[in-house]
This record gives structure tokens, C-alpha cells and sequence, in this order.
């Protein structure tokens, strides 16, 4: 999976996710993404 979200952040050229120790949080953009995706 994580490969996955570096290869959208690629395609996207974008930082979407911020990554932590165990885990991750999303970025002001990957919220922006979400609400764009959802018609928001």
C-alpha cells in the first residue's frame, strides 16, 4: 500500500501524505483532494 500512495503522489505531483514512525496523516492537500473527488 505504500508503494501505491508514493506512485499517486508521483502521478500527482503532489505531497498527499505525511509520514510518521507507524503509520501516516493526510495533508491539507490529500483533504482537498477528497473533497474535490466527492464533489464537495
Amino acid at each position: 500500500m505504500s508503494q501505491q500512495m508514493k506512485s499517486l503522489e508521483e502521478e500527482l505531483g503532489v505531497i498527499l501524505f505525511e509520514r510518521k514512525n507507524r503509520g501516516f496523516h493526510l495533508t491539507r492537500a490529500e483533504k482537498f483532494f477528497i473533497k474535490k473527488v466527492n464533489g464537495c
